[in-house]
């Protein structure tokens, strides 16, 4: 990967971060994540059990704090739905 590659990552993982967390904009969630998985079947104790969402996600979820691309993929085949479904983008102002 050349230098400037690499620099351009960088650049791009910062300005993430800070639009996500720090910046004019949140994205929040939508819909009680774990209520839904609930209802489809998905109790907190099954995720556990079957290694399908760890403990430390699942207070994340909690506490409505973001997770893991990898979770959301994973929660949105439980769910059988799309990000947009779960995910929502608002206004600072707004979202408090």
């Amino acid at each position: 990967m050349c230098l400037f590659c690499v620099f351009c990552t960088l650049v791009l993982c910062v300005y993430l971060r800070y639009t996500i967390y720090g910046g004019d904009t949140v994205i929040v969630y939508s819909i009680d994540v774990l209520e839904a998985l609930k209802a489809k079947g998905h109790t907190t104790y099954k995720l556990r059990k079957e290694k399908i969402i760890g403990e430390r996600v699942i207070q994340q979820l909690r506490e409505g704090q973001l997770v893991s691309w990898a979770t959301i993929d994973t929660i949105c085949s439980l769910l059988h739905c799309q990000p947009g479904d779960i995910l929502e983008h608002k206004e600072e102002s707004s979202a408090e």
